[in-house]
């Protein structure tokens, strides 16, 4: 990839290369990239508000960043569904012990 984009006298974009690593991840979650070009797919990713460094507080900045997990904390639909589903399951549990 870096050879062809050399002989077209352009700079290596996103997609000419693949790591190993990248390609056999099957979710997608590793991401390498030109850091300096701000159309690559690192950079964007690295924008991202759930995107981090380790020990960013203490003013290192590694060339790696991380993602925090999503979670549904917070749900009202999720828990009004939970709470349903415990009342029903509650009754099907009283009409087993009647028969």
């Amino acid at each position: 990839g870096k050879l062809v984009a050399k002989k077209e006298g352009r700079p290596v974009a996103d997609g000419d290369f693949v790591s190993a690593c990248v390609d056999a991840c099957p979710t997608n979650a590793i991401v390498v990239g030109d850091w300096n070009d701000v159309k690559s797919m690192v950079r964007t990713s690295s924008a991202d508000s759930r995107a981090y460094q380790a020990l960013e507080e203490v003013g290192v900045q590694p060339n790696v960043w991380f993602k925090v997990k999503v979670r549904n904390e917070e749900n009202a639909l999720l828990s009004a569904l939970q709470v349903a589903e415990t009342h029903h399951s509650g009754a099907h549990d009283e009409k087993k012990k009647h028969h």
